[in-house]
């Protein structure tokens, strides 16, 4: 790899200086409980060196990238270019209070994550702590997307594997923490799929005590409890109760548009039946005598209209002013009749499309 490349790939992709102590700092109460000294492996640019350092416990650091050793040597932390086995076999028996490795094992063979976690049994003193950090794979983004944007990552690690291989080795307490969420738990739900598959926890750290020490054990219970991340069945599980509460909202809405549906034909069933009603009541008048008896009416009416007109070419004003207004009044008449003619028609068959809609009993 080329000189500085990975220095600037950390510039780019591993966040801000600042951002990456922020993230770091939770480990303080464990650090502090432990003491000094520490060695960290993989030390990088020097951020979890530089906070030791704030705490005032002693720690040097080792990393086989030249250009991050001599921007943490120009920072005044005490760094080797060396690979981390061979740091760790340079320390005696029950010498160092904590092992760190933040972002390392990704970038190991396997054979040689297990001879570390050996060599760091062997030089932590009794009550000591192995703290790795790597990337979560079981955020789905990160363990099929952005773990393989470095190039040097060898695999992602699952968790259970991580945490069985220093029990295994004979460490005395293993915990595994979720950290480093992008999203607050509203803003995964509010996300949808997308909280379901990058609101997991982005990294996730191992934390294995050499043997049991009061202190220790109580700084690891804390950050047990406060740092509880988010496990992917808990993403799914918030995605799925929002669309089920999402689904039911609208369900309800359905319903009362349906409610609405109801209501809306019942009246259009009693307009229906009015008109029906009207329409009888129209069609008996028809048949009735009274109706029967203005047809004749209907024919003096054309009469009295031609009568009309050729009354104006040789009668008197008198006259024509009489003939005009019967002929009106005749017309009404006639006008009347048609109308009603035309409602019958309709009612019957509006009433005739209103019985076909209705459902079979």
């Amino acid at each position: 790899m080329s000189l500085g490349f990975y220095t600037a790939f950390e510039d780019r992709y591993r966040g801000s200086t600042d951002l990456v102590q922020k993230r770091l700092a939770v480990y303080e109460p464990l650090a502090r409980a432990v003491g000094g000294p520490v060695l960290d492996l993989g030390c990088g640019r020097g951020e979890w060196l530089t906070l030791l350092r704030s705490w005032a416990i002693p720690a040097r650091g080792v990393d086989l990238e030249t250009s991050m050793v001599t921007l943490c040597q120009a920072q005044g932390h005490e760094v080797a270019c060396t690979d981390a086995i061979s740091a760790l076999r340079a320390y005696t028996d029950a010498s160092l209070s904590l092992v760190s490795a933040l972002h390392l094992v990704e970038h190991l063979p396997f054979e040689t994550l297990n001879t570390l976690m050996r060599e760091s049994l062997r030089v932590l003193r009794p009550g000591g702590v192995l703290l790795l950090e790597t990337p979560n794979a079981e955020n789905l983004l990160v363990g099929a997307h952005e773990f393989y944007t470095d190039p040097t990552h060898q695999r992602p690690i699952p968790a259970n594997l991580l945490r069985f291989l220093p029990e295994h080795h004979g460490f005395g307490r293993v915990e595994m923490l979720r950290l480093h969420e992008l999203l607050d738990e509203q803003q995964r739900l509010d996300a949808g799929l997308l909280g379901a598959l990058a609101g997991v926890s982005m990294d996730y750290a191992v934390i294995a005590m050499a043997d049991e020490a009061p202190g220790t054990w109580a700084a690891l219970d804390s950050l047990v409890t406060q740092l509880r991340g988010v496990s992917l069945q808990e993403a799914c599980a918030g995605y799925d109760q929002r669309r089920y509460e999402q689904l039911n909202a609208i369900s309800t809405r359905l319903d009362g548009h349906e409610q609405q549906l109801h209501e809306l034909s019942a009246q259009a069933r009693v307009y229906t039946e009015q008109v029906r009603i009207y329409a009888e009541q129209v069609l008996a008048m028809q048949r009735s005598m009274s109706w029967r008896i203005t047809a004749p009416l209907r024919f003096a009416g054309q009469l009295l209209r031609r009568i009309a007109r050729r009354v104006v070419r040789r009668d008197s004003l008198g006259r024509i002013h009489l003939s005009l207004r019967m002929a009106r009044s005749l017309q009404q008449a006639i006008r009347t009749d048609d109308s009603a003619r035309l409602l019958v028609r309709d009612a019957r068959d509006l009433w005739e499309v209103s019985e076909s809609s209705q459902p079979k009993r």
